[in-house]
């Protein structure tokens, strides 16, 4: 180990900007029913709390809170479209998940939009699954509901150092 080395280059070292967190509750509107098979899209327009002590403008990670009354959690998949078109899967499918508790709260992470920029439309789908299994005969409509939805951006305001000479 060369410990010259070591602490010369600990004298040239960048930090990384401060993170912060920018907070999103989003206001559901119209009919936010979920029924076998359908999908309920929930679109928001996002400012990355824009002037604020908590503005971000290059994301590191983004949390989706949701809620979902549903009678088979695991018939339910979740998605997250970001401004620049990522799409994220925040939740699968889980054919051996039977609970009839829906989703309560549930908090998901992606860093598929690392670096991007926060303003613009931001789009969470909750998807039914169809068909239970292969052999189901009885078309029972499940039906649920979108209850909440919350979307915690997490990032800088100022553009981190080694952003500058590009990916």
């Amino acid at each position: 180990l060369n410990a010259h080395k070591l602490v010369t280059m600990a004298r040239r070292f960048h930090r990384v900007p401060d993170k912060t967190t920018c907070i999103m509750p989003i206001k559901l509107r119209g009919n936010n029913t979920l029924v076998k098979g359908g999908e309920v899209q929930v679109r928001t327009y996002a400012t990355g709390c824009r002037a604020m002590k908590s503005e971000i403008n290059f994301l590191e990670h983004v949390e989706l809170i949701v809620s979902v009354q549903y009678p088979r959690r695991g018939s339910l998949s979740v998605y997250l479209t970001s401004p620049s078109g990522t799409r994220s899967t925040m939740l699968e499918e889980r054919f051996k998940d039977s609970a009839t508790s829906g989703l309560k709260s549930w908090a998901m992470t992606t860093v598929h939009c690392w670096g991007e920029h926060p303003l613009g439309i931001w789009i969470v789908s909750v998807k039914a699954r169809e068909k239970e299994d292969e052999e189901e005969e009885d078309y029972t409509d499940f039906v649920g509901k979108v209850t909440s939805v919350m979307i915690r951006l997490h990032g800088t305001r100022t553009m981190p150092f080694h952003y500058r000479y590009g990916p």
